[in-house]
C-alpha cells in the first residue's frame, strides 16, 4: 500500500464554526481528490481550535481534520500554530467560510512548484451579493489600492514562511494582507515573484458584513482606514471579526 508524505499542509483557524466547518472541508477534501488523481500529491486539513465554545473540534475531528488547540484568540497566533503542526512543504491558509473551487490546490501546487514564484494568492469572489457587500467590496478595492494585495487563498512553502517567522501575532485581522507584502518583499529579494494563481476561485460567506448593520460596518471599516496600523493591533477595534459566529 502507498503512503504519502502531505504536499500541501491546509491551516484553517476556527473560532466557533460548527456552522462552516463541514463545508469547508468537503470542499477541501474533494480539491485534495483532485490534486491526487491529477497531480499525485496529497493534502493535510489541520483545524486550530482556538478556543471555541461550540463543536467545533468535535466536528473537525470526525470529519477527519488534525485538530491543534490555541486558547489565545487571535487569528494570527492561531494559523501559526496550525504551521507549527504541518508536515507539508506547502502551506495553504483557508478560512473555516471558504468554499474552494476543486481546482484550486491543483493550481496552488503549481504555482508553488515554480522555482521562479515565492507563493501568492488566489481569486476570491463573495457568496452573495447585498447592498452592503458591495460596498465592502468597494472598500476593500481602495484599500488593496492603496496598502496591497488581498489574497484570497494565501499559500506559500514553509521553509520561507519559517524563514519570515509567520504571521505577526500583533495583529488581529489585516494579518494576511501583512503577510502577502512581506512575502513580496521577501521573494525580491531572492529574484522571485509574487504571483496568484490564474485557476481556482475561493468563495466566502461575508457573514461579518452580513450579520451586522450597516452603520457597524461603515464605522468599523472607516476607523480601521483612518488608523489601520494602530487599529488592526487593537481587539475593540477588530470585535466584528470576534463576535461568535452565526
Amino acid at each position: 500500500m502507498d503512503t504519502y508524505q502531505p504536499t500541501i499542509s491546509v491551516i484553517i483557524p476556527a473560532f466557533n464554526e460548527e456552522q462552516y466547518l463541514p463545508r469547508t472541508i468537503a470542499a477541501i477534501q474533494k480539491a485534495g481528490d483532485r490534486l491526487r488523481e491529477e497531480r499525485n500529491q496529497t493534502i493535510e486539513i489541520i483545524v486550530v481550535d482556538n478556543n471555541s465554545l461550540d463543536r467545533t473540534k468535535e466536528i473537525a475531528t470526525e470529519l477527519g481534520a488534525k485538530v491543534i488547540f490555541e486558547q489565545f484568540n487571535n487569528i494570527s497566533r492561531a494559523r501559526n500554530v496550525g504551521v507549527s503542526h504541518a508536515q507539508g512543504e506547502f502551506l495553504a491558509f483557508i478560512d473555516a467560510d471558504m468554499i474552494i473551487s476543486d481546482d484550486l490546490l491543483c493550481a496552488i501546487d503549481a504555482n508553488l512548484m515554480d522555482s521562479d514564484s515565492v507563493g501568492g494568492g488566489t481569486a476570491i469572489r463573495p457568496e452573495r451579493w447585498t447592498v452592503k457587500v458591495a460596498i465592502f467590496w468597494l472598500v476593500e478595492a481602495f484599500m488593496t489600492f492603496l496598502f496591497g494585495g488581498f489574497p484570497g487563498v494565501l499559500h506559500c512553502r514553509k521553509k520561507e514562511f519559517v524563514d519570515m517567522r509567520g504571521f505577526d501575532e500583533k495583529y488581529y485581522v489585516g494579518e494576511k494582507m501583512n503577510f502577502y507584502r512581506r512575502l513580496k518583499l521577501y521573494g525580491k529579494w531572492r529574484s522571485q515573484v509574487l504571483k496568484d494563481t490564474t485557476n481556482g476561485t475561493a468563495t466566502v460567506s461575508m457573514r461579518a458584513i452580513a450579520h451586522n448593520n450597516f452603520w457597524t460596518v461603515m464605522f468599523t471599516f472607516l476607523a480601521l482606514m483612518l488608523s489601520p496600523n494602530k487599529r488592526v493591533r487593537d481587539p475593540r477595534y477588530c470585535q466584528m471579526w470576534y463576535q461568535p459566529k452565526r
